[in-house]
């Protein structure tokens, strides 16, 4: 990917993340400032721009969608405990 073709793709996301849909953070880390390359490992094609934060959360479900819709799952159903 070019800077040309990220830049082309951050105009098309309106600068913000493809899942959050929130700009990155202005301080912070470098690799924090800018929104990540997404890439769908196995077919090595480019899928959007992610913040850290999201495309973190993509790596440890290791692209599963089973395991991310079983995270949704548990979400939907769970309760706070009290003590």
């Amino acid at each position: 990917m070019t800077v040309a073709d990220y830049e082309a793709l951050s105009r098309r996301q309106a600068g913000v993340c493809a899942i959050c849909s929130l700009p990155p953070p202005e301080d912070g880390p470098r690799r924090l400032q800018r929104l990540q390359v997404d890439h769908d490992h196995q077919a090595q094609s480019v899928r959007g721009l992610l913040c850290f934060n999201c495309n973190t959360m993509l790596g440890l479900a290791r692209d599963d969608r089973t395991v991310l819709e079983a995270a949704i799952a548990y979400l939907a159903r769970s309760r706070v405990w009290k003590s």
